[in-house]
Order: structure tokens, then C-alpha cells, then sequence
């Protein structure tokens, strides 16, 4: 009988643990500051352009607290040779839809971004004209082509940092904030891109691991 009354008592701690293993993930599910869905991107001997779209929180902040989430989508223009300008106009057309502006250099990498404000569809056509360069670039989405999509990336980043997350609970209360993003490795020529999750608590205490687009595999954690 004493036997019995142990295994049911594992029995029902195992119960409850699997519960609160399901509450942790859709609590720190439910505090991603910034998601990127998809990757549109266009090369030529000079220039390489992206956009990539999702959703983020605003206002952003990297302080350990997930604010209300509005979509983006940012163009990013890397000149081989950086043009001696400050701004450069463009007209990107989205389907029927145009949206027109300034790209804008970012001074801590001289690359040229705008966020157009908008999740575009991977299916969509799009062509991207910049002044002073003659032709239309054609975006394509290279990501729909990863064997790991966004959804498949954070189910994997949980996996990846399971035994990390209770240090940032306090009272079943997740005191932190989480990013999945899209990141450029310049030095490869075959496989430049890779997904990056990240948790940052509202003490400063991180985690980040980094996840093949193509395996799956976590190929860097830190915390």
C-alpha cells in the first residue's frame, strides 16, 4: 500500500510539473517584444537590399518589459561602396501598393533603412526602385526556402532554453522580454543568415542561442 501511496504522489507531482512546464512557454510566448516572419532580399555587384517584416513592441526598448506589439517591415540597403549621402529617395511597390520615401543611413553601420510599417506576404511581388540607381531590383523571399520557419525556430528555442527560464519568474510572473530575430553573418557566401533568440529580464540577466536555418540545430548559447 505504501507503495502505491508514492507512486501516486509522483504521479501527481509529475501532473502538475508538465502543467506549469505548459503555463512557463505560453507565458514567455506571450512576451516577445520582437518577431521577424519572413526575409525578402535582391543582390547586385554593388548593393544588397532585404526587407524583413514582423512584429515588435513599441515602445522598444531592451529593458526586460514587453509593451504592446505593432508590425514593421525595414529595408535595408548595404552599399559596397557607401554613397556620400545622407538619405536616399525610393519607391518600393508591394503588389497594387507603393510606398515611397527616404532611406535613412544608420551611423553605427552605414547601411541604408526604412521601416514601410507593414507585413508583406511571402508570395508577394515586389520591386524596389532607389534614385540614381538605373534599374528596378526584384525582391524575392529567400526564407520561405528555410526547412526552419519562424513558428518551427521558437519551438526549438524553447527546447533550447527550458532550463533557463525560471530564474526569470518571480510569483508565476515572467519578468522578462524575448526576441526572435533574423541576423547577417557578412563573412559567409553560402549561408549567411540565421535565426537568434533571445530573453533579457527586467534584472539584466540574458540568454541568447543562435539556430541553423536549414538543421535546426543550436549552434551557440550564452547566458
Amino acid at each position: 500500500m505504501k507503495k502505491f501511496k508514492i507512486l501516486a504522489i509522483i504521479f501527481a507531482v509529475a501532473i502538475i510539473f508538465c502543467s506549469c512546464k505548459f503555463d512557463i512557454q505560453g507565458e514567455v510566448l506571450d512576451n516577445i517584444s520582437d518577431v521577424r516572419y519572413n526575409l525578402f532580399e535582391a543582390k547586385t555587384e554593388n548593393l544588397t537590399a532585404t526587407l524583413m517584416c514582423g512584429m515588435r513592441e513599441s515602445p522598444y526598448a531592451y529593458d526586460g518589459v514587453s509593451n504592446s506589439k505593432c508590425e514593421f517591415g525595414i529595408i535595408t540597403i548595404t552599399y559596397k561602396v557607401r554613397p556620400e549621402t545622407e538619405a536616399i529617395p525610393y519607391t518600393l511597390r508591394v503588389g497594387s501598393a507603393v510606398f515611397e520615401g527616404n532611406l535613412e543611413e544608420n551611423p553605427f553601420d552605414h547601411t541604408y533603412m526604412v521601416d514601410i510599417e507593414k507585413i508583406v506576404d511571402n508570395t508577394a511581388s515586389i520591386c524596389l526602385k532607389l534614385e540614381n540607381f538605373d534599374s528596378e531590383l526584384q525582391m524575392a523571399c529567400i526564407s520561405s526556402n528555410w526547412a526552419v520557419q519562424y513558428d518551427n525556430a521558437l519551438t526549438i528555442a524553447m527546447q533550447g532554453v527550458e532550463d533557463d527560464l525560471l530564474q526569470f519568474f518571480s510569483s508565476k510572473k515572467f519578468l522578462a522580454e524575448c526576441y526572435l530575430k533574423i541576423i547577417f553573418d557578412q563573412k559567409s557566401t553560402t549561408s549567411p543568415y540565421f535565426w537568434y533568440f533571445g530573453i533579457i529580464g527586467e534584472n539584466g540577466t540574458t540568454v541568447a542561442l543562435i539556430i541553423d536555418t536549414e538543421t535546426g540545430e543550436i549552434l551557440t548559447k550564452s547566458n
